[in-house]
């Protein structure tokens, strides 16, 4: 099997990156408001809804996404595909949405926008990702197949995130 040519592996990382932002709920939300009239409620779904839909991508791609995080800083292009493309714009569409939303009422940002949003980021890829190739992992980890499943670990941090970004009722 030959090496890959020069940004051959970048642009297979672009390709599928662009392949989940489009129908990601986070892409959706940015280009739609809520109706008039939404609620703190209706605030607190779409926002559940962002965070598992995350972690959910992240956790189905962990291997590759491990494989990538683990090459970028060495292959130039592909760092500018994952640091750029990938993990800062993600990042950066978060805090967009965040924001607007603050500004709409609807959430209450506990810091700075893009701290926040990093954070969102960051605990799904942890969580996700990075976990599960932990090298000493304890014997009680929740990353051991059949102790603590994806969906109750995305529905977790969604539920941190709401918690910390919106008022506890309408």
């Amino acid at each position: 099997m030959a090496a890959p040519v020069a940004g051959e592996i970048a642009a297979v990382v672009s390709a599928r990156l662009a392949g989940e932002v489009t129908d990601m709920r986070l892409t959706h939300a940015l280009r739609a408001t809520l109706p008039p009239g939404a609620t703190t409620g209706d605030a607190r779904a779409e926002l559940a809804g962002i965070v598992t839909d995350l972690y959910s991508r992240l956790a189905r791609h962990r291997i590759a996404l491990k494989l990538v995080d683990r090459c970028a800083p060495e292959l130039p292009d592909l760092a500018e595909v994952w640091f750029g493309t990938g993990r800062n714009a993600q990042v950066d569409a978060v805090q967009a949405y965040l924001v607007h939303r603050e500004r709409a009422g609807l959430l209450i940002l506990p810091g700075p926008a893009p701290m926040v949003a990093r954070t969102i980021v960051e605990l799904c890829a942890l969580w996700a990702v990075h976990l599960h190739f932990d090298p000493s992992p304890e014997p009680w980890s929740i990353v051991q197949p059949g102790v603590i499943d994806d969906d109750a670990i995305a529905a977790t941090l969604a539920e941190f995130v709401v918690r910390a970004t919106t008022a506890s009722s309408d």
